[in-house]
This record gives C-alpha cells, sequence and structure tokens, in this order.
C-alpha cells in the first residue's frame, strides 16, 4: 500500500475507533495495524491493501471484523486472586440479602475471553448462592470472544494462578489438558455483546452490586474514561464494590472511596454522601438502545451460553520520524524470576545489544511482532515500553510499560521508568503513587 493510502487509513481508524469506542490508537503499535491489514486481506481474498482499505470504509462488517483482529485477549482463572478473595468476604456479609425476587446483580466489563465471569461465578457458589439467586453479566464488543467464553471449555494453562484441585468441582478436568465449566455455573452468566460507551444501555439496566471493570480504562481516552467512570459509579448499588485494574484509577468528583486490602483496587460509594440509588431501572424512561452499526454504542444483545470475551487492545497511527539522537536508556540486564510471568520465546539480550549501540528502532521492531506484543513476558514490554520512550513515542511507551505492570503489578524496571514518563507528561501525583510502590513492592496501590 503506498504510504499516504496507509496515513489516511490509519487516520480514518483512529477517528472510528475513539468515537465508537472511545479507545486512544495511540496507545499502541503501527504494527498492530499491519498484521491485522494482512489477517484480513487474507481472510476475504484480498492481495491489495488499498482494495481492502475501500472496502473497509464501505462495509461495517468488515470494520467490525477489523477490530476484533486488533483485540488481544490477556487473562486466565483468579487473575489478581485478592480482588476474588474480597468479594468472598464481602459475599459472606452480604448473602442473606439475595433471593430468587431480589438476585445478587454483577457486571464484569469488558469480560475477555470470559475467564474472569466464571471465576466470579465459582467465588459466588462457594459464598452459598446459587443460579436462582444470581445474575452476572458478562459483556464486551468482540462477538467471537463471546462465543468461546459461552462455551466455557479452557486449557487448562488458564488457571495457572491456582491449582487445579482446588477448583475441579467447578472447573472440570477434560482430555488431559482441557477443563470445562460446571453446569452448576452456567446458568449464572450472560454474556451480552456490548459497547461500554452505551451509556443508554448500561443505565437503563438495574444497579448492579458488583461491577468489574478491569484493565479496559488504560486504553481509552481522557474523555471516553471518564464518561466510563461516570457510567460504572451510576450503575452500582449504594452498598455495592467497584474493581479496577491495579493501573487504573477513579477521577475525583464522583463521591468514590478506596477500600479493601492492598491488591484488591476495590471501590465504593462514600456513604457520608451518597444519595438512595432507586430500586427499578436507572433509567426506565429511556427508549430502548441504539440499533445498527453506527454511532457510540455497538448493539448490546444477549449471546447465547457458548461464546467469549476479551481484553480490549488496539491498533495505532503511523510512526514518527527517525530519532536523531537521545540519551541512551538504562535497559534492564538481570533476569526476571521465572514465577514472574510465562517467559516468551524473543532473543530479549539481542534486542539489548541493539539498544545499547543506538540502535533503537531497530531494537523495538523485534518487540512490535504479534507474538511480543501478546507475549506474557513482562519483560518484554518493559524493554518495549524504554524503547518506545528513546524513541520519543510517549503515548505507546505508557501503554506498554503499563501492559508489563500488569503481568507484574512489582516489576520494578516498569514501574522506574513509567513514573518517569507520567511524571514528563504532567500527572506528578501518579509518579508519587509509582515510586511509593518501587520503593515498597509489596505495596499495590493502583495508578
Amino acid at each position: 500500500m503506498k504510504p499516504e493510502c496507509l496515513m489516511n487509513f490509519a487516520s480514518e481508524l483512529a477517528e472510528w475507533m475513539v468515537s465508537r469506542y472511545g479507545l486512544d490508537l495511540a496507545v499502541f503499535g503501527q504494527g498492530a495495524v499491519d498484521e491485522a491489514l494482512g489477517v484480513r486481506c487474507r481472510a476475504i481474498g484480498l492481495a491489495d491493501q488499498a482494495a481492502y482499505v475501500a472496502r473497509w470504509g464501505e462495509d461495517s462488517g468488515e470494520r467490525e471484523a477489523f477490530l476484533d483482529e486488533l483485540l488481544v485477549g490477556e487473562t486466565w482463572f483468579f487473575r489478581e486472586w485478592p480482588a476474588f478473595q474480597m468479594l468472598g468476604e464481602w459475599l459472606a456479609s452480604q448473602s442473606r440479602r439475595f433471593g430468587p425476587h431480589s438476585p445478587l446483580r454483577i457486571l464484569a466489563l469488558p469480560c475477555a475471553t470470559g475467564e474472569e465471569a466464571w471465576s466470579i461465578a465459582s467465588i459466588v457458589q462457594e459464598g452459598g448462592l446459587d443460579a436462582s439467586n444470581v445474575v452476572i453479566d458478562a459483556m464486551d464488543i468482540n462477538h467471537s470472544a463471546l462465543e468461546f467464553a459461552g462455551r466455557g471449555r479452557y486449557p487448562q494453562r488458564r488457571l495457572r494462578s491456582q491449582p487445579l484441585a482446588r477448583w475441579a468441582h467447578v472447573l472440570r478436568p477434560r482430555d488431559g489438558e482441557w477443563m470445562e465449566v460446571d453446569e452448576s455455573l452456567r446458568g449464572m452468566v450472560r454474556f451480552i455483546e456490548a459497547n461500554a460507551m452505551d451509556r443508554t444501555f448500561l443505565l437503563g439496566r438495574d444497579p448492579y452490586h458488583v461491577i468489574f471493570c478491569r484493565n479496559m480504562l488504560i486504553y481509552m481516552g481522557v474523555e471516553a474514561r471518564s464518561q466510563v467512570c461516570k457510567t460504572l459509579v451510576a450503575c452500582l448499588d449504594p452498598d455495592g464494590l467497584l474493581f479496577l485494574g491495579h493501573a487504573e484509577q477513579l477521577p475525583p468528583g464522583l463521591g468514590m472511596v478506596r477500600t479493601g486490602a492492598d491488591g484488591t483496587f476495590a471501590w465504593r460509594p462514600q456513604r457520608e454522601t451518597q444519595a438512595p440509588k432507586p430500586a427499578g431501572a436507572a433509567l426506565q424512561s429511556l427508549q430502548g438502545i441504539t440499533a445498527g452499526s453506527g454511532g457510540a454504542g455497538r448493539m448490546s444483545r444477549a449471546v447465547p451460553n457458548s461464546r467469549p470475551a476479551v481484553t480490549v487492545a488496539t491498533p495505532v497511527v503511523a510512526p514518527p520520524p527517525p530519532v536523531q539522537q537521545v540519551n541512551r536508556p538504562t535497559l534492564p540486564r538481570e533476569p526476571v524470576p521465572p514465577e514472574r510471568a510465562i517467559r516468551s520465546a524473543i532473543d530479549l539480550e539481542a534486542v539489548r545489544q541493539l539498544a545499547n549501540q543506538g540502535r533503537y528502532l531497530e531494537a523495538f521492531r523485534q518487540l512490535d511482532s504479534i507474538d511480543a506484543r501478546t507475549s506474557l513476558d513482562p519483560e518484554v514490554h518493559c524493554l518495549a515500553g524504554i524503547l518506545l520512550g528513546a524513541l520519543d513515542r510517549k503515548a505507546e511507551a505508557i501503554s506498554r510499560l503499563r501492559r508489563a505492570l500488569y503481568l507484574d503489578p512489582a516489576h520494578a524496571e516498569g514501574l522506574a521508568h513509567l513514573a518517569l514518563l507520567i511524571e514528563e507528561s504532567g500527572d506528578a501525583a501518579g509518579a508519587v503513587r509509582l515510586r511509593a510502590r518501587l520503593a515498597d513492592p509489596a505495596r499495590a496501590t493502583g495508578l
């Protein structure tokens, strides 16, 4: 494709993604766009990328297919375990409130490939509630991912943070390396294709007692993030809990306060100033939801219980001009302990050697492949973030460093470099919090 055609496509894609989903395309790399272009061209039998761009502009279905190709799932069962511990403790004090006529209502948004939703259901069942007393709405924009989640069949490695024997009563081992969600959980979870930007749809539902919205806000622009936070708070029961990701924080002025132990990243309404919510739907007077494929809300619809969801990921625009001379970054060399994460097959030492020769762009290209961008090794993303910072691509650098901390909240190099970058971006308070975590890695406060 001609460079100008590619740049026009990236610009149109960026505008569409921001207006429709609130996603900030600058937090990813051009490599994500290129990879998705190649996949979709092959999928529909087009050899000419320019022809594909024209097709993308005319076909709303293809735009959604391209989006799905950009979404990257990185999740597993019971991820960030303290949040699930807190959910269990909260249920122990609250479960008597719930029954067939007043069920416990939980929202998981985005629900990724379903692991989080099924993990929530497992904790709820252990709290003494069954499907007749519980509604778990698991929402995501990725239709194919929702289909996977609903099937409830996963490789056993998706339970790597917990022993399988502990959860074998709800995650039944199958065929050696697989496991299936037990029937006792299936009636609790409803997978729904929905957009977090569709405020009308979300506020038209009855309030939720618990909301999990983890690791989505970091991919959104400031305005979209603010809108989604306001919507989530409006959807929350006065005595409810809101769980965010470790690198996420609610903006001030929403009447919410942090609660729970370190590592839970939980919020609750500030009871001293809260106003009671109506018992019924938050906006019963609203007339339905936007239909079709236009506007900010891809339609919310229930998906038969045989499908999944995905942690949002994205693309970006053309790379900046070559960097002339940048102070060489300090590149981490100490090996990461094996318990931190699944290590990648990428030759990180070779990447460091290139970087130490000042060949930053060449080094980064080795960390911009689909394998690198979807790696579960925090060291890969930390190194990519350092190199992007050296290339003055700060938004992308911040995204990759946050990905490293998403995989390992105590990653020292990631904390140090992210603190520097966000301080340069004007977030002095966020930098202070990160440095506090760096000084005491056991402290797990989020941004």
